[in-house]
């Protein structure tokens, strides 16, 4: 049995989990009949799953927040120390935060491997705060070394793996899972015909492209409908909201939680990820996709990252091009008009994510890499 311990900057909340959140948590799930699991978080929400230590912090930081961080790293200290075991792994999610320097090279001092889980390029991220230009440069430098101090990265694109195959360490493509246990096959409501989207608001995530999409589909059909759902800021956000005002058929519902996401989901008839062709989008992966093939509702994407890789066009997803609304519309009109076999597609695309990203298949490569990581660093040594 391994001692694992997680660590990053999400949010593990059982109605506001973040992307990297869901990520780390349905690895957790499958980890823990196996190993012993611990999880430590920074987020401004409070947690509630057991294996979880939350430190609450804020999105804006002054002087006096800085002072708590030797509280945070001391803390942290003594759950590595006491959790310590044979064999005693720490996965560090996303960016290197200033939150995690310290105990990244004390957990290095104890002996334990550790394993980078690179799921986006930040540094190639636009429209930056201050703050998270200060996170970028500290990311940047970790990523520069990230073979001084790791014993393993996980990737989760192609063109991530291309990156990293360049450094002399074990190296492995995991994409995101998603609990099946959670979700049923959909009603497929007949009252209106409605799109659905929910995530970020940023240019990487394509919503304006949808959404003027859909204004463009909107004056052809009539009994259509566009619910937006999730965060947004900056002047992209702005754009969007301006993009919908004086459209009666599209609603805006803020972020919402699980629960209540899950509902507007339930009674969509397509689920729509609209992403940029932007090198950021290219090198991250969409946390969606998966949770919107479970559904088994059709799924309308743009062929970004590795999607294309993995789906196929018309055969349990429906693909249109990145950054063209023309593409993104025709692609809705198809849907609507042959939604009988867009319902077979649909049910499709949930049995591939059955098979490929469901708990137990991520679940089983995570296990096998951290086996590989042990034995490669163990023979080295």
């Amino acid at each position: 049995m391994k001692n694992i311990v997680y660590i990053g900057k999400y949010t593990l909340n059982e109605n506001f989990l973040t992307a990297e959140g869901k990520r780390v948590l349905n690895q957790v799930k499958y980890l823990l009949n196996r190993h012993e699991v611990f999880v430590i978080t920074f987020s401004s929400q409070s947690s509630n799953y057991r294996f979880n230590l939350n430190f609450k912090t804020k999105e804006q930081k002054g002087f006096l927040d800085l002072l708590g961080f030797p509280f945070y790293w001391i803390t942290i200290f003594w759950n590595l120390i006491k959790r310590k075991k044979k064999e005693n792994f720490l996965l560090l999610e996303s960016n290197v935060e200033i939150y995690s320097i310290c105990p990244i090279f004390f957990a290095k001092i104890l002996g334990y491997k550790i394993i980078h889980d690179v799921v986006e390029d930040f540094s190639l991220a636009s429209n930056l705060s201050r703050n998270q230009k200060i996170s970028i440069t500290i990311g940047k430098w970790f990523q520069k070394n990230i073979s001084k101090y790791c014993s393993g990265v996980i990737v989760i694109s192609e063109n991530l793996a291309t990156k990293y195959n360049q450094i002399d360490l074990p190296i492995i493509k995991i994409y995101n899972s998603v609990d099946k246990q959670e979700y049923d096959d959909s009603d497929y409501p007949i009252e209106t015909f409605n799109f659905f989207y929910s995530g970020s608001f940023n240019a990487k995530d394509g919503v304006l492209d949808l959404i003027e999409a859909f204004n463009f589909l909107s004056k052809k059909e009539e009994n259509v409908h566009l619910y937006l759902t999730g965060r947004g800021h900056g002047q992209y956000f702005n754009d969007c909201l301006s993009k919908i005002k004086n459209n009666n058929k599209i609603a805006y519902k803020g972020f919402l939680p699980e629960n209540e996401m899950f509902s507007y989901i339930k009674k969509s008839h397509v689920l729509c990820i609209t992403r940029s062709n932007s090198a950021f989008a290219n090198n991250g992966f969409p946390f969606k996709l998966a949770e919107y093939l479970s559904f088994g509702i059709p799924v309308l994407t743009t062929t970004v990252s590795d999607i294309a890789l993995l789906l196929k066009n018309n055969e349990n997803a429906f693909f249109a091009i990145p950054e063209s609304v023309k593409s993104i519309a025709e692609t809705m009109e198809k849907i609507i008009l042959n939604y009988p076999k867009a319902i077979e597609i649909g049910k499709k695309g949930r049995l591939f994510c059955l098979e490929n990203f469901s708990i137990e298949a991520i679940g089983s490569e995570l296990e096998g890499f951290v086996e590989r990581v042990h034995t490669i660093k163990d023979i080295i040594e």
